[in-house]
């Protein structure tokens, strides 16, 4: 995958996953991620209450993507093409050749170690392909899993970084560990 073809790669395969762009038919399955709270209880916001949300969510997708700021693909099971999760890549920051990424899975897929092969490919694909340098994770300092894929996948917890992400459903803010990969390790 190459940087000028970040955001328009439609299919990047990952053994038996594909991450492919969002669609309005995936709305239902981002509802239900983003409706059960074990998803929304380490991101800062609140879980969706209506099934519209879901594709109000994709629109806002697809606004980020065609502004080239922010990329999410749906994570799928390659042989059903069922939407099992989301990753995202954002804050990029192409002068320092740095980015983010994010990711959920739904609850029910949790513990297969899918997470484990999307984070590590695409963490491969962007700092040996995209010419990225640095690739950092924000990770709420009690999401264990979250955690552990992120050290199963090369990634160095960097240190606490203190009061850094607006919670919008308790009105407080909230600490995260900054974890990163760089081009060398």
């Amino acid at each position: 995958m190459k940087l000028e073809n970040l955001f328009d790669e439609h299919i990047i395969t990952i053994d038996q996953y594909l991450l492919t762009h969002l669609v309005p038919e995936d709305a239902s399955y981002i509802y239900a991620i983003y409706n059960d709270p074990r998803s929304t209880q380490y991101q800062a916001l609140k879980s969706m209450v209506n099934p519209s949300e879901g594709l109000h969510y994709i629109e806002n997708s697809k606004s980020h993507i065609e502004h080239r700021y922010f990329m999410k693909w749906a994570i799928r099971e390659a042989l059903t093409h069922e939407l099992v999760g989301i990753f995202s890549v954002h804050h990029m920051d192409l002068l320092n050749h740095n980015c983010q990424f994010g990711y959920v899975l739904n609850p029910s897929h949790w513990h297969k170690g899918i997470m484990k092969k999307v984070l590590s490919h695409m963490s491969n694909s962007l700092l040996n392909q995209c010419a990225f340098h640095r690739i950092e994770l924000n990770i709420h300092p009690e999401n264990s899993a979250s955690i552990h894929v992120a050290e199963q996948c090369g990634y160095v917890n960097e240190g606490l970084k203190r009061q850094c992400a607006y919670n919008i459903t308790t009105h407080s803010y909230e600490d995260r560990y900054l974890f990163s990969k760089l081009l060398d390790d």
